[in-house]
C-alpha cells in the first residue's frame, strides 16, 4: 500500500489514457497495440467491442478496455475520464442498393454520416471526458483532389471530420494522418507489396512529377482527373506503419522540422492543384495543424520519429507531466429522434418525399452559421420553441434553405446507426470499391457487348469502303 509521498508520486505517473474509437477494426486494433506497448492505458469503444479475431488471444489486448457503443446511436459513450484520443471511424464501401444502369455507387448522405457527424460527435465526447490531444485517420489529400466529384460524400465528410476536430481542440491539439491504400495483416496480401513496389519506383514517380510539371503550365492546370493517376501510383503504406504514426502524433513525437517540412509540401501541392485557391485556404489556416499527408510523409515518421522507443519515452512524459486518475463511468442513453439536422445538397429533395418542414425559426437556426455546419443539434425545448411538434418527426422531415444557399438539413434520429458495411478507418481507399465481385456483371457485360459490336460494326463498314475503292 502506498502513503503521503509515495501515493503522490503513483498519481502523479500514471499512464496517459488514451480512447481509440474504431479500436477493433482493421487500423484501429493495430493502434490500440502500439498504445499498449508504449505504456498506455487503453479503452477501445467500437459497435462490437470486442477484439478483432486475431487479436483475440494476444497479451496486449487483455490490457485494452474493450467497450461497445456506436457514435452515431448513443448519447453517451463509455469513456470516463480520458488524456487523449484516436479516431478510426469512416466508411468507404459502396452502397448495397442497386442505382442506375451501372449500379455501383456510393451514397452521399450514407457517406457524410459516417465519415463526417460520426466524427464530430466523437470529437465532442473526447473532448467533454477531458482529452487534450486528438488524432483524426482521414485520407491523403490526393484522394480528396482526385475523388472530390465521384465520391463527393466521402470527401465532404472527410473534410467536416477535419474542421470539427479543429473546433473543438484547436490546431495545437489536433493532428490528422492522411494515407491512400493500406494494407497488411493478411489484408492485400499480395497485391500490398507488389503496389508499393510499383509506386517506389523511379518510373511510377517520374510519371508524376512529369505529369504535375507540364500540367502546372497549362491554362487547365492539373486537374483531378490527373490526379486520378497519382493516386493510383502513389505506394500504399503498411498498417503498423500507420498505426505507429498515428499514435506518433498523439504523444507528440512528430518533430517541427517534420511539420514544417510537410507543410510546406502541402502548399507546393495546393499551388499546383489548384493555385487559385491557395491564398483562400491559408487565410482560413489551411497549413495550421499537423497532417502526416500521404505515403511518403507516412513512411518518413513512421521511419524517424515513430519507433517503439521513441513512443515509450514520450508516454512516459506525458505521465510524469500528470496523467488522469480513476475514470468515473458515463452512463448511455439513446439519442431522441429529430434533435440532430445533418447538411445535405437540395438535389435530395426527391428522395425525401413531401417530408418538407416550412418553419421559419428553424430555417433560420440552421441558417445562422456561416459556413453552414455539417450538422446541427438542438434540444427538444429549442425545437418546441421554434414551433416544431418533435414527435410527428421522421425519416424524411427536412427543412429547405434555398436555391441561393444550394443545402438542405434532414433530421436524423436513433435509427441511424453506422451501417453494418463501414469499416473501422477508410483503409482501404477508393480500390475496395472497384472489386470486381462488386460490380454489376450485367450492365458491365452489355456495355462491354455493345462497344464491341460498334468496333465491329466500324471495321467491317471501313473494310466495305476500301473494297469499294
Amino acid at each position: 500500500m502506498l502513503f503521503g509521498a509515495e501515493l503522490v508520486v503513483a498519481l502523479a505517473t500514471a499512464a496517459p489514457r488514451v480512447a481509440v474509437f474504431g479500436g477493433s477494426g482493421f487500423v484501429g486494433s493495430r493502434v490500440c497495440q502500439t498504445l499498449v506497448g508504449a505504456g498506455c492505458d487503453v479503452v477501445s469503444v467500437s459497435r462490437t467491442g470486442q477484439p478483432p479475431a486475431w487479436a483475440a488471444a494476444a497479451p496486449w489486448s487483455g490490457r485494452v478496455e474493450w467497450r461497445s457503443a456506436d457514435a452515431l446511436l448513443d448519447e453517451n459513450l463509455p469513456l470516463g475520464t480520458i488524456d487523449g484520443a484516436v479516431s478510426c471511424v469512416g466508411n468507404m464501401r459502396p452502397s448495397p442498393a442497386w442505382s442506375e444502369f451501372f449500379g455501383l455507387h456510393w451514397d452521399y448522405e450514407t457517406m457524410v454520416r459516417e465519415n463526417g457527424v460520426v466524427n464530430e460527435r466523437i470529437a465532442a465526447a473526447a473532448k467533454a471526458a477531458g482529452a487534450s490531444k486528438f488524432v483524426l485517420l482521414s485520407v491523403a489529400s490526393s484522394v480528396k483532389w482526385a475523388y472530390g466529384g465521384s465520391l463527393e460524400g466521402y470527401i465532404d465528410g472527410k473534410q467536416a471530420a477535419e474542421a470539427a476536430a479543429r473546433r473543438c481542440f484547436g490546431d495545437d491539439g489536433v493532428s490528422v494522418v492522411g494515407p491512400t491504400l493500406v494494407y497488411g495483416g493478411g489484408r492485400f496480401a499480395k497485391l500490398g507489396p507488389t503496389l508499393a513496389k510499383l509506386g517506389d519506383s523511379g518510373a511510377a514517380r517520374g510519371n508524376v512529377k512529369f505529369t504535375k510539371a507540364f500540367k502546372d503550365k497549362t491554362t487547365s492546370g492539373y486537374s483531378p482527373q490527373d490526379a486520378v493517376s497519382e493516386v493510383a501510383l502513389t505506394p500504399p503504406s503498411d498498417v503498423d506503419a500507420v498505426a505507429r504514426v498515428v499514435c506518433a502524433c498523439l504523444l507528440g513525437t512528430v518533430s517541427a522540422e517534420q511539420v514544417a517540412a510537410f507543410t510546406e509540401d502541402t502548399i507546393a501541392e495546393d499551388r499546383i492543384r489548384d493555385k487559385w485557391n491557395q491564398e483562400k485556404r491559408a487565410a482560413l489556416g489551411a497549413y495550421d495543424f499537423t497532417f502526416v499527408d500521404g505515403a511518403d510523409q507516412i513512411k518518413r515518421v513512421a521511419d524517424e520519429t515513430a519507433t517503439p522507443a521513441l513512443l515509450e519515452a514520450a508516454a512516459q512524459r506525458w505521465a510524469s507531466s500528470g496523467a488522469t486518475a480513476a475514470p468515473p463511468e458515463a452512463t448511455s442513453a439513446r439519442r431522441a429522434f429529430g434533435l440532430e439536422w445533418t447538411r445535405l445538397p437540395r438535389t435530395e429533395r426527391g428522395s425525401l418525399g413531401t417530408g418538407e418542414l416550412e418553419v421559419e425559426a428553424l430555417s433560420a437556426a440552421l441558417a445562422s452559421e456561416d459556413p453552414l455546419p455539417l450538422s446541427r443539434c438542438f434540444s427538444r425545448a429549442e425545437l418546441e420553441a421554434f414551433g416544431v411538434d418533435v414527435d410527428a418527426l421522421t425519416e424524411s422531415s427536412y427543412v429547405d434553405l434555398g436555391y441561393e444557399s444550394g443545402w438542405l438539413y434532414k433530421a436524423m434520429g436513433p435509427s441511424y446507426a453506422q451501417s453494418p458495411s463501414s469499416f473501422g478507418a477508410p483503409n482501404e481507399g477508393a480500390l475496395y470499391g472497384f472489386r470486381p465481385f462488386l460490380y454489376p456483371w450485367p450492365p458491365a457485360i452489355a456495355l462491354v457487348g455493345s462497344f464491341a459490336t460498334a468496333c465491329i460494326i466500324s471495321l467491317n463498314d471501313a473494310a466495305a469502303t476500301q473494297a469499294a475503292l
